[in-house]
């Protein structure tokens, strides 16, 4: 994989149950052709924490019809999906995956089925052992969400997005942390926004350094909450139903 390459993640949608398979597609910008990577009916549930780590593609699906679900890698040519570790349960599933001081981190969701509380899951390079590093406080585990994750432009800090339903702290942050074991409220989105703010969207990375982050209620009030590169946090928009992936277009 290289820098003209686009990685795209689909989802049989009209499926149920364990026919729910995720697809991988890789896009050569250069020469447009446009190839699968891996057979489909390794995976299941969602393309959504998709990433790129030590020349593999990995994966880890959110879940959308409770089953125990894989985190799994695949290198272009390989001929099956290999699976790295299974999630603790079933309704788990992945939220995004991001590189942080040379290892990989992983965001999760609990469902409305499940108990289970979401994490942070840290998989070490130099043991390939993964482990929990953060969870959420509560004790419900139903719709929490840990993710999705970003690392800063100087690759010190790594922000997660914590949802939860009950528990002891503030139940809607954003987390930060410098050594990806110790994390502390980076900006805490109840006193800022105020209450009901639980549906994050995919937080954007500028090239000036800040992290772009779309935040809203689910009646789709929303904002989009910019990050500078000195930790500072202010409001540049207020927007309706805004949830998706942010990008910046060049102009020229």
């Amino acid at each position: 994989m290289c820098r003209n390459e686009l990685l795209i993640g689909t989802h049989d949608y009209n499926a149920t149950g364990s026919n729910v398979h995720t697809r991988v597609l890789l896009y050569n910008l250069v020469t447009g052709s446009l190839e699968q990577v891996g057979p489909a009916t390794d995976l299941g549930g969602s393309a959504v924490a998709l990433t790129v780590f030590q020349g593999r593609i990995w994966i880890a699906p959110t879940n959308l019809e409770n089953i125990t679900l894989n985190i799994s890698w695949v290198r272009p040519g390989d001929s099956t999906w290999t699976t790295d570790a299974a999630f603790a349960a079933s309704a788990i599933g992945g939220i995004s995956m991001v590189e942080f001081l040379g290892d990989l981190y992983l965001g999760t969701h609990g469902s409305g089925t499940s108990a289970t509380n979401a994490t942070i899951r840290k998989r070490t390079t130099a043991t390939a052992v993964w482990s929990t590093v953060k969870s959420t406080d509560g004790s419900t585990g139903a719709f929490t969400h840990l993710g999705p994750l970003i690392v800063t432009a100087a690759g010190t800090t790594i922000l997660a997005w914590y949802d939860n339903v009950d528990g002891t702290g503030v139940k809607q942050r954003i987390l930060s942390s410098t050594d990806g074991t110790t994390w502390v409220t980076d900006l805490d989105v109840v006193a800022d926004l105020g209450v009901g703010y639980t549906v994050s969207g995919v937080p954007y990375l500028d090239s000036d350094g800040s992290i772009y982050w779309p935040i809203r209620k689910s009646d789709n009030t929303g904002f989009i909450k910019k990050r500078t590169s000195a930790g500072v946090w202010s409001t540049v928009d207020t927007i309706n139903n805004l949830r998706g992936p942010l990008v910046a277009l060049k102009t020229v």
